[in-house]
Parts: C-alpha cells; structure tokens; sequence
C-alpha cells in the first residue's frame, strides 16, 4: 500500500502521480507525488521479497479497482468481525 509502512512502493503505475514533463516512463526516476492508500498488485510469488518497485512493472506496480476492491472487502470483514467478536 503506497504511502504506509516501512517501505512502501513509491513508483505505482499510475500517470498523475508519476507526473512525468516528458511523456517518458524513465523520467522522473521516482513518482513526484504520492498516492498515498493506493494498493498496487505485488509481488510475482508468495516471496514478498519478489516484489520490485519498478513503474515500468505494471503487473506488479499498477494500481487497479481489482486490486483495491478485494482488500477493502477484506477489511470491511475484518471490522464486521471486530464488532461481533
């Protein structure tokens, strides 16, 4: 999740936030802004050593409805689950 933890993705595939002046997906190196919440899709395997923060990567660096509805699905369980519990 970008913008949270240790060490967050800092390249999502994402045009607004890499906000590149050239049309260049190299240039600049890291996203100008952040698009802090946004889930990117992750690692390759279960290793979440796979993961490599590259914008280029839009496999494991793009940011998706898909990808943030099924967590926040998980989570709205996880907070229904915490009420009844």
């Amino acid at each position: 999740m970008v913008g949270y933890g240790v060490n967050p993705p800092i390249n999502p595939h994402h045009r607004a936030s890499h906000n590149s002046q050239t049309n260049d997906i190299q240039s600049p190196t890291d996203n100008e802004f952040t698009l802090e919440g946004a889930l990117v899709g992750g690692p390759k395997s279960a290793d979440d050593f796979d993961y490599a923060d590259e914008r280029t990567d839009y496999i494991a660096n793009e940011v998706a409805t898909d990808y943030n509805a099924g967590f926040t699905g998980a989570l709205a369980g996880l907070i229904l689950l915490g009420d009844t519990i």
